[in-house]
């Protein structure tokens, strides 16, 4: 019954995938060929893998190496080829490699539980060969707890736009779902792991023998060599490069994502190379030309560290040849060393002579890095910073980690940030000798630890470690160690690689990950020893326990707030859609989505419609926030009239009569803890609604010429809401001092004018009186004097007739200084207040 069910479930996953295959959406797109394309490809593998299961998994092994570049083959097939541009039918693949393996695993289910998949292993040897199973179902099902923790910190899950989107997607494209960019992008990338995952589970299974081994080693060698020949040619004919930095540098990457994950896979099958070489003369010869293609490769790809392990690599298969030599005690032992000195010696002045030539820019970072490194040591002036330079900024990433993991009180080291969230926590835990946010962490174990949790690093650790050591043991006890031994020797250097790199993360990777791990538990099986059951049930639940309470720990806070916030909002939509008498569900919508309604965005300004709400949680005493007025016929005569509420309560009214940034610019501050209505809401730190009404809107595109596609209203500019304690602000008290300060700049060469000095009381008055805006207008009154007339000055104090528009002309009697002796009577102007 089980196994029907398994069947059907199988089939029920093939259908629903191949249905989202099937974009069309009218008549015309069945004469589209490339939309066939995908579903082809799945179908094609579904049969393969019906009819042989193995071939089906050679195929999607080379498939998946040459199909992770689609823009560079369109390229290649027009620009190489000199096909027709009909040939580009590469565009609208989609995701092929999720085709291929979906495709593989439908068939594999179908074949596993309708035939006795264990009908060729011994009770020892499927021991063997499944003693990581559960580790891989831990990493797993923590990539899968990650996955949904970025989700949660990205969407509110009790909001109605996130459900109304997931089930509208569910229901009509159910894997582009997965893959939508922003709702649930991160199951996106869980699903991506789960699909490399696959080829470990089918390698383990269906894998029984040295002679199926040495074919997946030799369908990766194949793979590799037709990925360096187009590498070759992306070098050559100058085809797409996927950055401006690659192609700058021309650092292949054929048909991988980056140039360093091309890098890291070439690197990885070396020790087949001298597998093959160890073997004898034929396989010796195709071993040899290999390796020679895969260096080409790997120094086209400029990746630093992966030219040093590959240099590495050969020195360290000439010493274990010199050493099984002298144990064979031969003569050419002697002259072997001598050769090996003399290679190194040949490639370290090439790499300094090569670095000196511009182009090969990878030899010049190796060169002064060597020349660097070295100086350092030698005059011991070793610090982070330049650590962090030598090893390509490697160092500031592994310490951002680092810091990461320390922060939120241990949830990150519990339970991760969640999946694909390094980049975006760069930033807030970047290490002081970083100069710039990266992608990653250049490292597996460390990306693999912030985003997914202790778990994960544990599950991954043991995996890693676990394949590599039963892989080392196998070789040891096989027969003929001709592929045994460079199985795991390939996944540590691969290992080995990513501890530097940000390779780990692609899918391409990931399943030559997969497949080295599941061959040396086969290598393994084939050796396995009479084992008899563990009692480790225990200790595999407490570890899932801890995996999930690490989750739980980390999730319950967040869904907790999630669904108070969601309360809240429904409160206040219910309350003032019937208030102000709005749509309830497009209120809350806007609401869930912004935290506003009725506004329209451009550049970064929020500009209200007639009727906006601004929803914002209550933070202090004083609310604060600016307004700011465009509108091309705002006059003294035809002015904007603007009405604030918050919480229903009316704040105040403005006016917005001018185009002066001090008229069409107003800072509204209002102590809302005074208001006897709205104090309650500042000790509750409650959510309320801010209404801004504008009495006439008008259309951007009268004004703004960049605006003219648009249509809709404009009110008012609205900056965002904040708010201050008491007192945070002074009121513009320099502005009285500012105008005292003008007039005393002539008092100096006017010395009579001292003994005015002693009218000084007198300017006080004015303040009092509502006359204190004529202070500002005292500036013009020396104007006057810089006539001959120096005694004018004391005309200051009369600055009060000054206002009467009519007495301008009265600048020209100026001649009547006489008339100076009333100014005594400025005093009694005090009087008659």
């Amino acid at each position: 019954m089980l196994r029907k069910l398994f069947l059907l479930v199988s089939l029920l996953v093939t259908v629903l995938y191949g249905a989202s295959l099937w974009k069309f959406t009218d008549a015309a797109s069945y004469r589209v060929v490339d939309n066939y394309l995908p579903l082809a490809a799945l179908v094609a593998m579904f049969i393969i893998g019906l009819i042989h299961t193995r071939v089906a998994l050679w195929l999607a092994l080379l498939l998946t190496l040459l199909l992770g570049n689609l823009g560079l083959l369109n390229e290649l097939c027009i620009k190489v080829f000199h096909l027709p541009e009909t040939a580009a039918v590469f565009t609208r693949f989609g995701s092929p490699t999720e085709s291929v393996l979906l495709g593989l695993f439908a068939a594999w289910i179908l074949k596993r539980f309708w035939g006795n998949a264990e009908l060729d292993f011994e009770y020892n040897r499927a021991h063997a060969v499944r003693s990581l199973h559960f580790f891989v179902f831990l990493y797993g099902l923590t990539v899968v707890l990650a996955a949904a923790h970025s989700v949660l910190i990205a969407q509110n899950i009790f909001a109605s736009t996130f459900l109304t989107q997931v089930r509208s997607l569910a229901a009509t494209l159910p894997f582009p779902f997965f893959s939508s960019p922003g709702l649930l992008a991160p199951l996106r990338l869980a699903l991506t792991v789960l699909e490399a995952i696959i080829v470990y589970t089918i390698v383990t299974n269906e894998v029984r023998t040295m002679h199926q081994m040495r074919g997946i080693m030799w369908v990766l060698a194949v793979g590799a060599v037709i990925v360096c020949v187009i590498g070759w040619l992306q070098w050559q004919f100058d085809l797409s490069y996927g950055n401006g930095i690659w192609r700058y540098n021309k650092e292949v990457h054929s048909t991988f994502a980056d140039p360093n994950t091309l890098g890291v896979f070439l690197v990885s099958l070396l020790p087949f190379c001298g597998a093959l070489i160890r073997r004898g003369v034929a396989a010796g010869i195709a071993g040899g030309v290999i390796a020679a293609v895969l260096i080409t490769g790997i120094v086209l790809t400029s990746t630093k560290s992966a030219i040093l392990l590959a240099a590495l690599c050969i020195v360290v298969f000439v010493v274990a040849r010199i050493l099984q030599s002298l144990r064979a005690k031969r003569t050419t032992a002697a002259l072997a060393a001598v050769l090996v000195l003399v290679l190194i010696a040949a490639v370290l002045n090439g790499v300094r002579f090569m670095g000196k030539n511009p182009e090969m820019k990878w030899a010049a970072g190796i060169s002064r890095k060597i020349e660097d490194t070295s100086r350092a040591v030698c005059t011991g002036r070793w610090n982070l910073q330049g650590i962090n330079d030598r090893t390509n900024f490697k160092l500031g990433d592994w310490l951002t980690g680092a810091k990461a993991l320390k922060a939120e009180g241990g949830k990150i080291a519990a339970a991760g940030a969640g999946l694909g969230r390094f980049k975006a926590i760069y930033g807030q835990y970047r290490s002081g000798v970083t100069s710039r946010s990266r992608d990653g962490a250049s490292n597996m174990f460390i990306q693999t630890w912030v985003e997914t949790g202790a778990m994960g690093l544990v599950a991954l650790l043991v995996i890693s470690i676990g394949a590599i050591a039963a892989g080392v043991r196998a070789a040891k006890k096989a027969e003929h160690p001709f592929c045994v031994r460079c199985v795991p020797l390939g996944l540590l250097v691969l290992v080995a690689a990513c501890l530097v790199e940000d390779s780990f993360q692609q899918t391409q990777l990931q399943v030559v990950f997969w497949a080295y791990v599941g061959l040396c538990m086969v290598a393994s099986s084939l050796t396995a020893r009479e084992e008899t059951p563990r009692g480790s049930g225990l200790v595999k639940f407490v570890l899932v326990l801890l995996a999930l309470a690490a989750t739980a720990w980390v999730f319950h806070p967040v869904i907790k707030q999630q669904h108070e916030e969601s309360v809240t909002l429904k409160d206040l939509t219910a309350r003032y859609a019937q208030k102000y008498n709005l749509d309830e569900p497009k209120l809350l919508s806007q609401f869930e989505a912004t935290r506003d309604y009725g506004f329209n965005r451009k550049f970064g300004t929020r500009w209200s419609e007639k009727n906006a709400l601004v929803m914002t949680k209550v933070a202090g005493p004083v609310i604060v926030f600016d307004l700011m007025c465009a509108h091309p016929d705002v006059s003294e005569t035809n002015a904007v009239n603007a009405k604030l509420y918050f919480a229903g309560e009316n704040l105040t009214n403005l006016i917005f009569n001018g185009r002066l940034p001090e008229q069409a610019r107003q800072t509204v501050r209002y102590d809302l803890s005074a208001d006897p209505k709205l104090a309650h809401l500042v000790d509750g730190q409650a959510y309320e609604i801010l209404r801004i009404y504008v009495d006439r809107t008008w259309v951007p595109a009268e004004v703004m010429p960049q605006f003219k596609e648009d249509t809709f209203s404009v009110g008012l500019g609205v900056s965002d809401v904040r708010y201050e304690q008491r007192g945070e602000y002074q009121p513009p008290p320099p502005s009285p001092p500012a105008p005292a300060t003008e007039p005393q700049e002539p008092v100096p060469p006017a010395a009579p004018a001292a003994p005015a000095a002693p009218e000084a009381p007198a300017a006080p008055a004015a303040p009092e009186a509502p006359a204190a805006p004529a202070v500002p207008e005292a500036p013009a009154a020396p104007a006057v004097p810089e006539a001959p007339a120096a005694p004018a000055v004391p005309e200051a104090p009369a600055a009060p007739a000054v206002p009467e528009v009519p007495a301008a002309p009265a600048a020209p009697e100026a001649p009547a200084a006489p008339a100076a002796p009333e100014a005594p009577a400025a005093p009694a102007a005090p009087a008659a207040d």
